[in-house]
């Protein structure tokens, strides 16, 4: 049985055989069909994937906003929103891309501009941070829940695919208090990585705070003290940030690190370069 989101693609798509033989395909196989033969180029174009991207992601928009609450079900096509973004980049790397020569400019922006107003909604559909109620509370537990169970390998490429709407997708993660979870700090040092704007999108919000009480409450937490000092290290390289970095400590944290965790490669790297940075 078809899940509602591919039924959404392969129904923007086409119609008749088309439809039937994507409908055995996964959406990103689509890009697949191009070099398959002259006809099914024509029929399942680049201009044509980039229409059908941008209406399913304004079909999954309205959904969102129509939710009474944001369940299983919201998660699920906000995935599947995420993976359609991705896949309308110009990055050329296999079936996963369009060529950029096909793709236009403009239908790239209207793509971005569904995006975050797709993310903006499910922001501010969580509510925001300060005092709960218990309600709330219960809403923040399943949030986390839910969260977790989707594949973060999809927000980063996301995020790294629309640079310009880093801080929405940062924002999803640190609008609960994540700021331990293992996946929230791979998500910030990840998007971080070469980028020095992202960093200051993720400084905003005082994440490398986060990532210095992470390393002192659970020190021997192999993935979360590799994910924090990776992060801490990209935030390193900004000079306008080091101060801040100086501040809370973070050379110490990193000798208790090295202290802890000696046998393990990248906590040594890491951590030694933040050193040397900072001192």
């Amino acid at each position: 049985m078809l899940s509602s989101s591919f039924l959404d693609f392969v129904t923007v798509l086409g119609s008749g055989a088309q439809r039937r033989v994507c409908s055995l395909l996964q959406p990103c196989d689509w890009l697949s069909l191009q070099k398959a033969s002259p006809d099914t180029r024509d029929a399942v174009s680049p201009a044509t994937i980039q229409v059908a991207i941008a209406e399913v992601l304004q079909q999954i928009l309205i959904e969102l906003s129509s939710a009474r609450k944001l369940g299983e079900n919201e998660y699920c096509r906000l995935a599947y929103a995420l993976r359609l973004a991705v896949i309308q980049q110009p990055r050329g790397d296999g079936i996963h891309s369009v060529s950029s020569r096909a793709l236009r400019p403009r239908a790239i922006e209207e793509v971005r501009s569904i995006l975050r107003d797709l993310l903006e909604c499910f922001n501010s559909r969580l509510g925001g941070l300060g005092e709960i109620s218990i309600e709330d509370a219960e809403g923040q537990k399943t949030y986390r829940q839910l969260l977790r169970k989707m594949d973060l390998n999809r927000w980063i490429a996301a995020a790294r695919a629309h640079p310009k709407l880093s801080h929405y997708f940062f924002h999803a993660l640190c609008r609960w208090p994540l700021s331990f979870d293992a996946a929230a700090l791979k998500f910030a040092l990840n998007v971080t990585h070469d980028s020095q704007e992202r960093v200051a999108f993720t400084e905003h919000v005082n994440f490398s705070a986060k990532a210095a009480e992470a390393l002192q409450r659970y020190a021997e937490d192999v993935d979360i003290v590799v994910a924090a000092l990776g992060y801490l290290l990209n935030v390193s390289h900004c000079p306008e940030h080091r101060p801040t970095l100086v501040q809370l400590g973070i050379e110490p944290l990193c000798r208790n690190a090295l202290q802890i965790l000696p046998w393990h490669a990248e906590v040594r790297e890491f951590a030694e370069n933040i050193r040397s940075t900072l001192q």
